[in-house]
């Protein structure tokens, strides 16, 4: 039956809070006529009965690979040897080429080629030829070795794939690919940098989105007090909510109404709380809200002053673009893909990384200047309409697949 291409996508976790945009890019593209089946390596990080709706939905029409029992896992083996046998023995080489003849990285890649077989037979067993990758290009890559009637697209989000492309296989990835998706040019760049030129074609840039329609513009409030940051991510290092700390610190000390609230969750909650009462912030001064859904972010918004991220690296972030769809005037560190959504003085503030108190004074220039915090407010916005509004993007997605995957690529009846 001819149609538009059936599409599996193959992600890391789903739903995942962290990566909302994965679930409104299914459902987009489900509402766009596409044959969609997810498969996830792993489930949820909440108990099932705590999913939105939406999710609870998706999740029931997901094959979870690590949900597959051992009896299973041995069949889906047995079958890819015998239908397979030359790509299966290039998967098992690839994984050992990956773990790069460390013995103590063979389990893990090893895993990872037990995993890829198992996705891969899922895809065969539904009738889809071709998946695209989020979070998971390892994965995907394997497959691709295994099973020569499969076909894959991988998106790059960056920027830690970008740190060891030697390491990641990247240029391995980009051959073995039917097409790559960079979210942003600065991702699209360092594609290109590792494969020859004639490679270049296979690499588009398709951006990520958020749902305007959920978030409405509002004007700042004319004396916030306290002024209240907020900022939204995992809890780890490369996110650098220890700079953040510090500068809150900075700002408490020069006696400004201040409050900061954190929407995330990981392994650094003790440590920055301990941090937080070393450096002498008041309790009431920085709030850890814990994980929040996409459903509970809106309201963290609403509530929000300014919207802070300090990491030490970024693709494009979604919580930017969703904090500047609200209208709340942003302030970033200028890293890798950030500055094509926030730009300097025009739709957001851009500071240094790891410059704890530049970042502070960035706080202080939108508490001062109402004026500042309008304009950027409105630009924002307007940064966010243009060129990330998920429904728009969504769609120069489903035209990439029309466009490089044959219109008989459909689900097998």
């Amino acid at each position: 039956m001819k149609g538009k291409p059936a599409i599996a996508p193959l992600l890391s976790q789903f739903p995942a809070f962290n990566h909302a945009f994965m679930l409104r890019e299914i459902m987009a593209l489900r509402q766009a006529g596409f044959s969609i089946y997810p498969i996830s390596i792993v489930g949820p990080p909440v108990a099932v009965e705590k999913l939105t709706p939406d999710e609870r939905t998706e999740y029931d029409r997901t094959f979870y690979v690590n949900q597959r029992n051992l009896a299973g896992v041995a069949a889906d083996h047995l079958a890819t040897l015998l239908r397979h046998p030359a790509g299966y023995l290039r998967g098992l080489r690839g994984a050992w080429q990956m773990a790069g003849g460390r013995v103590a990285d063979w389990p893990r890649c090893l895993r990872y080629f037990a995993g890829a077989v198992v996705a891969g037979r899922a895809m065969e067993r539904a009738g889809y030829t071709h998946f695209h990758s989020h979070f998971c290009s390892t994965i995907a890559w394997l497959v691709l070795l295994v099973f020569e009637n499969l076909t894959g697209s991988i998106a790059i989000h960056g920027p830690m794939e970008f740190d060891d492309v030697a390491g990641f296989r990247l240029a391995d990835k980009i051959k073995a690919s039917r097409f790559m998706v960079a979210i942003s040019d600065y991702g699209r760049s360092q594609m290109m940098r590792c494969v020859p030129a004639d490679q270049w074609g296979k690499i588009h840039v398709r951006r990520l989105g958020v749902d305007t329609g959920l978030y409405q513009l509002t004007e700042p409030r004319p004396e916030p007090r306290p002024f209240t940051l907020l900022s939204a991510g995992r809890l780890d290092p490369v996110k650098g909510f220890p700079v953040l700390l510090e500068a809150m610190a900075w700002l408490c000390r020069r006696g400004l109404e201040v409050q900061l609230r954190v929407a995330g969750g990981g392994g650094m909650m003790d440590w920055l709380e301990r941090r937080r009462r070393e450096l002498g912030i008041p309790d009431d001064r920085v709030i850890f809200e814990g994980w929040k859904s996409g459903d509970e972010m809106p309201a963290l918004y609403a509530r929000a002053d300014a919207f802070v991220l300090a990491s030490f690296a970024e693709g494009i972030p979604v919580v930017l673009m969703e904090a500047m769809a609200r209208g709340v005037p942003c302030i970033a560190t200028a890293v890798h893909g950030t500055p094509e959504l926030v730009v300097h003085r025009e739709t957001g503030l851009l500071v240094a990384p790891g410059n704890a108190e530049a970042l502070a004074d960035a706080v202080v220039q939108l508490i001062e200047d109402r004026e500042l915090r309008l304009r950027l407010a409105t630009a924002g916005r307007r940064m966010v309409l243009e060129r990330y509004e998920l429904s728009e993007n969504t769609r120069a997605l489903a035209e990439l697949f029309e466009q490089l995957l044959p219109a008989g690529e459909t689900r097998a009846s």
